[in-house]
């Protein structure tokens, strides 16, 4: 009994005194002591390549907080369906993010700011990027009583991108642009100054700023990892799905006139352009509107059409298809009248 017992020591001690060394950029799940895979933090964590300071108390308290005190790693239902909108949605997003030139990681302000569905905060943000109805409409977005296109997912991006590349201009550090969406351009540089720092990590902001960018790396660091976390799910994004769209300028626009020309439901519609408030729309000074469908209206859209709208839907089968044009614009809605159909769709 007492040689089994020392031969075990020698064993769990051999384990324990192995060195094994671990790319700096690949994230580790091992700690400086034992090789054992296990369900801490990862050694290096990073947002738009700027590498976690982990070293400082501060700094790894918060982050630990955002795993495990905010019941994040508990909840795997939520994460289970935050994988599955991910996964519907960053097609659409990420390639804007790519155009304008910011890196990918600015994707998942979207997941913290939302869970990557078009809600409305107490605040009257709104959208996928919670927008404040000034914010948006400084960027370019219409916002009134009839149209919200905060509500539009890839206008929305369009206008947080502009944001946050106009916030990185100002401060020429990410994790500070970042802290700047949840906090304001003018906010964060006023702080820096008056604090005299240079970097987030030791700037004092409000509890709700300061716990922003961790929660940003958090999630990220699920979606990227989630074996470590017990997850037996890997994020692989669907084929973003093929829109036909039509342009429409009439002084009376209405949703019902709009399925009917086009044999599509109303729901389909009223969910693929949320940023129509109403079924109608008055439209006096005929400005042009693009209105999105999809191009296959059989298949099921209940998944995309709980993210826009916030309710189930199972699409009709009796409908029938509509025709192979890819873009038709309408310049008399009184007759409904194509105008242009060889024109492609923005979303192929």
């Amino acid at each position: 009994m007492t040689c089994l017992v020392f031969f075990i020591s020698i064993f769990i001690w051999i384990l324990t005194s192995i060195n094994t060394p671990l790319s700096e950029t690949y994230p580790s799940y091992f700690n400086r002591t034992f090789i054992i895979y296990g369900k801490g933090l990862p050694k290096y964590m990073h947002f738009c390549n700027d590498t976690l300071p982990l070293d400082n108390i501060d700094v790894k308290e918060s982050i630990q907080k955002e795993f495990y005190e905010s019941g994040l790693i508990k909840n795997k239902p939520s994460i289970l369906l935050l994988f599955s909108r991910a996964e519907r949605w960053f097609p659409f997003i990420t390639p804007i993010i790519q155009q304008y030139q910011l890196p990918d990681d600015i994707k998942y302000i979207a997941i913290i700011e939302s869970h990557l569905s078009n809600v409305t905060s107490p605040m009257g943000a709104k959208g996928f990027w919670q927008l404040l109805p000034h914010t948006a409409q400084n960027f370019g977005l219409e916002v009134n009583d009839f149209v919200d296109e905060r509500l539009d997912v890839e206008k929305s991006t369009i206008a947080a991108c502009k944001y946050i590349k106009q916030a990185y201009l100002q401060l020429q550090n990410w994790p500070l642009a970042a802290a700047a969406y949840n906090y304001g351009i003018n906010g964060t540089i006023y702080q820096l100054k008056k604090q005299n720092v240079q970097s987030f990590h030791q700037l004092k902001l409000n509890k709700e700023t300061k716990e922003f960018l961790y929660r940003i790396i958090a999630y990220k660091t699920i979606l990227l990892f989630p074996e470590h976390f017990g997850i037996k799910r890997k994020f692989k994004p669907y084929k973003k799905i093929l829109l036909k769209t039509i342009q429409i300028d009439s002084a009376n626009i209405t949703i019902s006139s709009l399925s009917q020309y086009l044999q599509c439901p109303k729901l389909l519609l009223k969910a693929f352009n949320p940023w129509l408030l109403t079924d109608s729309l008055l439209n006096p000074n005929k400005k042009t509107y693009t209105f999105k469908y999809p191009k296959n209206i059989l298949a099921d859209y209940s998944p995309y059409i709980s993210d826009l709208l916030g309710y189930s839907y199972n699409s009709e089968k009796n409908n029938p298809s509509i025709n192979n044009k890819d873009t038709i614009i309408i310049k008399d809605s009184a007759n409904l009248r194509p105008i242009d159909s060889n024109k492609k769709s923005i979303s192929q």
